[in-house]
Protein backbone atom coordinates (compact mmCIF):
# COMPACT_ATOMS: atom_id res chain seq x y z
CA UNK A 1 0.00 0.00 0.00
CA UNK A 2 1.36 3.46 -0.27
CA UNK A 3 2.85 5.73 1.87
CA UNK A 4 0.77 8.78 4.09
CA UNK A 5 2.53 10.96 2.00
CA UNK A 6 0.86 9.37 -1.18
CA UNK A 7 -2.45 9.28 0.31
CA UNK A 8 -2.03 13.16 1.01
CA UNK A 9 -0.91 14.77 -2.19
CA UNK A 10 -3.95 11.79 -3.77
CA UNK A 11 -6.31 13.59 -1.50
CA UNK A 12 -5.72 17.09 -2.55
CA UNK A 13 -5.04 16.13 -5.94
CA UNK A 14 -8.76 14.55 -5.86
CA UNK A 15 -10.39 17.18 -3.47
CA UNK A 16 -9.12 20.59 -5.09
CA UNK A 17 -10.21 19.14 -8.77
CA UNK A 18 -13.77 18.48 -7.66
CA UNK A 19 -14.11 21.41 -5.32
CA UNK A 20 -13.89 25.01 -6.99
CA UNK A 21 -15.34 27.10 -3.61
CA UNK A 22 -13.83 28.29 -0.43
CA UNK A 23 -14.17 26.16 2.64
CA UNK A 24 -17.97 26.60 4.18
CA UNK A 25 -18.00 28.44 8.06
CA UNK A 26 -17.16 25.53 9.58
CA UNK A 27 -14.90 25.21 12.85
CA UNK A 28 -12.43 22.49 11.73
CA UNK A 29 -10.37 22.15 14.80
CA UNK A 30 -6.99 21.87 12.63
CA UNK A 31 -7.48 24.93 10.16
CA UNK A 32 -7.39 27.36 12.27
CA UNK A 33 -4.23 30.04 12.77
CA UNK A 34 -1.65 27.83 11.96
CA UNK A 35 -2.22 26.93 8.48
CA UNK A 36 -4.01 30.48 7.62
CA UNK A 37 -0.06 31.67 7.39
CA UNK A 38 1.51 28.64 6.05
CA UNK A 39 3.62 27.80 2.63
CA UNK A 40 0.41 27.45 0.44
CA UNK A 41 -0.98 30.80 1.72
CA UNK A 42 -2.96 32.12 -1.09
CA UNK A 43 -2.87 28.98 -3.41
CA UNK A 44 -5.98 27.67 -1.56
CA UNK A 45 -3.88 26.55 1.60
CA UNK A 46 -6.95 25.65 3.80
CA UNK A 47 -7.93 23.27 1.16
CA UNK A 48 -5.07 21.31 0.43
CA UNK A 49 -4.06 20.81 4.04
CA UNK A 50 -7.57 19.75 4.48
CA UNK A 51 -7.94 17.60 1.55
CA UNK A 52 -5.00 15.66 2.26
CA UNK A 53 -6.14 14.66 5.42
CA UNK A 54 -8.99 13.34 4.14
CA UNK A 55 -6.82 11.12 2.23
CA UNK A 56 -4.96 10.11 4.57
CA UNK A 57 -8.14 9.29 6.95
CA UNK A 58 -8.79 5.56 6.12
CA UNK A 59 -5.53 4.36 7.55
CA UNK A 60 -7.26 5.31 11.14
CA UNK A 61 -8.02 2.17 10.93
CA UNK A 62 -5.02 1.09 12.01
CA UNK A 63 -5.57 2.11 15.62
CA UNK A 64 -8.02 -0.85 15.98
CA UNK A 65 -6.53 -3.40 14.13
CA UNK A 66 -8.67 -3.61 11.21
CA UNK A 67 -6.77 -2.45 7.84
CA UNK A 68 -8.22 -2.11 4.91
CA UNK A 69 -11.83 -3.12 5.89
CA UNK A 70 -14.72 -1.05 6.68
CA UNK A 71 -12.21 2.34 6.10
CA UNK A 72 -11.28 1.32 2.65
CA UNK A 73 -14.97 1.25 1.25
CA UNK A 74 -17.30 2.88 -1.15
CA UNK A 75 -19.66 2.56 1.61
CA UNK A 76 -17.17 4.68 4.01
CA UNK A 77 -17.08 7.58 1.27
CA UNK A 78 -20.97 7.63 1.21
CA UNK A 79 -21.05 7.69 4.94
CA UNK A 80 -18.23 11.02 4.90
CA UNK A 81 -20.55 12.79 2.37
CA UNK A 82 -23.71 12.21 3.76
CA UNK A 83 -22.10 13.62 6.98
CA UNK A 84 -20.41 16.43 5.44
CA UNK A 85 -23.33 17.42 3.44
CA UNK A 86 -25.20 17.47 6.93
CA UNK A 87 -22.44 19.47 8.50
CA UNK A 88 -21.76 22.26 6.07
CA UNK A 89 -25.05 22.25 3.70
CA UNK A 90 -22.20 22.52 0.59
CA UNK A 91 -22.86 19.65 -2.25
CA UNK A 92 -19.34 21.00 -3.82
CA UNK A 93 -17.17 20.98 -0.77
CA UNK A 94 -18.96 17.46 0.13
CA UNK A 95 -18.11 16.31 -3.23
CA UNK A 96 -14.50 17.37 -3.27
CA UNK A 97 -14.26 15.31 0.24
CA UNK A 98 -15.96 12.15 -1.11
CA UNK A 99 -13.34 12.41 -3.69
CA UNK A 100 -10.27 13.09 -1.39
CA UNK A 101 -11.38 10.28 0.76
CA UNK A 102 -11.76 7.98 -1.84
CA UNK A 103 -8.13 8.52 -3.27
CA UNK A 104 -7.68 6.37 -0.69
CA UNK A 105 -9.23 3.67 -2.27
CA UNK A 106 -7.58 3.94 -5.52
CA UNK A 107 -4.01 3.96 -4.48
CA UNK A 108 -4.34 1.30 -2.27
CA UNK A 109 -6.01 -0.76 -4.89
CA UNK A 110 -3.20 -0.20 -7.48
CA UNK A 111 -0.66 -0.54 -4.64
CA UNK A 112 1.60 -3.42 -3.67
CA UNK A 113 0.15 -5.65 -0.45
CA UNK A 114 1.78 -7.87 1.20
CA UNK A 115 -0.12 -8.83 3.92
CA UNK A 116 -2.87 -11.04 3.91
CA UNK A 117 -5.67 -10.12 3.59
CA UNK A 118 -4.59 -8.69 0.30
CA UNK A 119 -6.17 -6.04 -1.07
CA UNK A 120 -9.32 -3.51 0.07
CA UNK A 121 -12.87 -4.36 1.10
CA UNK A 122 -14.18 -1.96 -1.29
CA UNK A 123 -17.20 -2.80 -1.79
CA UNK A 124 -18.69 -2.82 2.19
CA UNK A 125 -21.72 -3.14 3.38
CA UNK A 126 -22.29 -5.09 -0.39
CA UNK A 127 -19.37 -7.10 0.09
CA UNK A 128 -16.68 -8.17 2.64
CA UNK A 129 -14.35 -9.79 -0.44
CA UNK A 130 -11.30 -7.80 -0.69
CA UNK A 131 -10.12 -6.39 -4.01
CA UNK A 132 -6.91 -5.55 -5.68
CA UNK A 133 -5.81 -4.54 -8.86
CA UNK A 134 -3.42 -6.79 -10.77
CA UNK A 135 -1.55 -3.98 -12.01
CA UNK A 136 0.67 -2.51 -8.97
CA UNK A 137 1.73 0.71 -9.44
CA UNK A 138 2.35 2.02 -5.99
CA UNK A 139 5.34 -0.73 -4.09
CA UNK A 140 3.79 -1.28 -0.67
CA UNK A 141 5.18 0.02 2.26
CA UNK A 142 7.95 -1.59 4.20
CA UNK A 143 6.89 -1.41 8.30
CA UNK A 144 9.96 -3.41 9.50
CA UNK A 145 11.64 -0.34 10.64
CA UNK A 146 14.47 -1.80 12.78
CA UNK A 147 15.67 -2.99 8.92
CA UNK A 148 17.98 -0.93 6.55
CA UNK A 149 16.47 -2.84 3.54
CA UNK A 150 12.91 -1.53 4.43
CA UNK A 151 13.73 2.17 4.75
CA UNK A 152 15.83 1.67 1.07
CA UNK A 153 12.61 0.46 -0.08
CA UNK A 154 10.56 2.99 1.49
CA UNK A 155 13.12 6.03 0.03
CA UNK A 156 12.54 4.50 -3.23
CA UNK A 157 8.80 3.99 -2.73
CA UNK A 158 8.44 7.63 -1.69
CA UNK A 159 10.54 8.84 -4.91
CA UNK A 160 8.40 7.27 -6.91
CA UNK A 161 5.10 8.18 -5.59
CA UNK A 162 5.98 11.85 -5.71
CA UNK A 163 7.21 11.43 -9.19
CA UNK A 164 3.99 10.34 -10.12
CA UNK A 165 1.68 12.64 -7.75
CA UNK A 166 3.71 15.30 -7.39
CA UNK A 167 3.43 17.35 -10.57
CA UNK A 168 -0.24 16.52 -11.06
CA UNK A 169 -0.58 18.53 -7.40
CA UNK A 170 1.62 21.05 -8.72
CA UNK A 171 -0.59 21.64 -11.70
CA UNK A 172 -3.78 21.68 -9.97
CA UNK A 173 -2.13 23.86 -7.17
CA UNK A 174 -1.00 26.46 -10.09
CA UNK A 175 -3.77 26.57 -12.50
CA UNK A 176 -5.79 27.33 -8.86
CA UNK A 177 -3.64 30.29 -8.06
CA UNK A 178 -3.69 31.64 -11.81
CA UNK A 179 -7.59 31.04 -11.56
CA UNK A 180 -7.69 33.02 -8.33
CA UNK A 181 -5.41 35.68 -9.77
CA UNK A 182 -7.69 36.09 -12.69
CA UNK A 183 -10.76 37.10 -10.77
Amino acid sequence: MPSPVAHALAGALFGLCVHRKELPKINWFFLRKPFEKSLFSGLRGKEIWFFGVLGMLPDSDFLFDAHSTVTHSIGAVVLLFVVVVLMSGKIYFSIGCAFAYGSHLLLDWLGGDVTAPYGIMMLWPYSQEFFLSEVSLFSGICREFNSFYCWQHNLRALVWELLILGPLVSFIVLRSRSARSKQ
